[in-house]
């Protein structure tokens, strides 16, 4: 017996997942840190939805002598779950440099603490929104 089935193509043009990178820069002073978050997209003519959150992440951009340490990074759905089309991207960090001022400047005016091994630190935070389809 034969099994007649219709075989429909799909136009792979318009009907797409891709990954898509978005950040958002932390600047203050001397450092620029910068907050990602990594997702995979659907898109079917003008229908978009975030499929999935493969990563999110810290990662500094400015060169010096300063780290990120205690990085927090997450991305939710503003709906509870995924498929959606909104995300919230926050994360948190402590810059630590073995610097103690900058351009002339002590770091303790600009909201750095000094720790018991003579480090600067300061708390930083990031947050934002990304929609994608309708």
């Amino acid at each position: 017996m034969k099994d007649n089935k219709t075989i429909i193509p799909q136009d792979f043009s318009t009907n797409a997942y891709e990954t898509r990178t978005l950040y958002q820069d932390y600047k203050d002073g001397f450092i620029t840190a910068r907050l990602y978050s990594v997702m995979s997209v659907y898109r079917s003519g003008s229908f978009g939805e975030i499929s999935n959150v493969l990563e999110t992440y810290w990662a500094a951009v400015s060169e010096g002598f300063w780290t990120l340490i205690d990085t927090h990074a997450r991305t939710i759905s503003t709906t509870g779950k995924f498929p959606t089309q909104k995300v919230q991207i926050t994360g948190t960090a402590v810059v630590d440099t073995p610097q103690t001022e900058s351009g002339r400047v002590s770091l303790g005016v600009i909201g750095y603490t000094i720790g018991s091994d003579g480090h600067m630190r300061k708390p930083i935070s990031q947050g934002f929104l990304f929609s994608y389809g309708r």
